[in-house]
């Protein structure tokens, strides 16, 4: 799953930057939002890019989000997109 993930995470990196700047795309697998954020420390990451489930306003409130997650816990900026299904 996790070279899966790698792979998904590569192409869209390689999409959204190009050769322009220098990135790591990483896929992980496990205990996600906490995982993303032990990941991002031992790395040292500046920014995090992360992609959201698109739900509405009162799902995101109820259920709540990995990506909302991530933001509240990463200590730097946090760019999240969505895909439609």
């Amino acid at each position: 799953m996790e070279e899966i993930a790698e792979t998904e995470a590569k192409d869209i990196a390689s999409d959204a930057f190009g050769g322009d700047i220098s990135y790591r795309a990483m896929g992980l697998v496990g205990t996600i939002p906490d995982d993303i954020i032990r990941v991002a420390e031992e790395e040292n990451c500046e920014h995090i890019f992360i992609s959201g489930k698109e739900r509405s306003p009162a799902g995101k409130a109820v259920f709540g989000d990995v990506a909302q997650s991530v933001i509240l816990q990463f200590d730097g900026p946090v760019t999240v997109t969505t895909m439609s299904s």
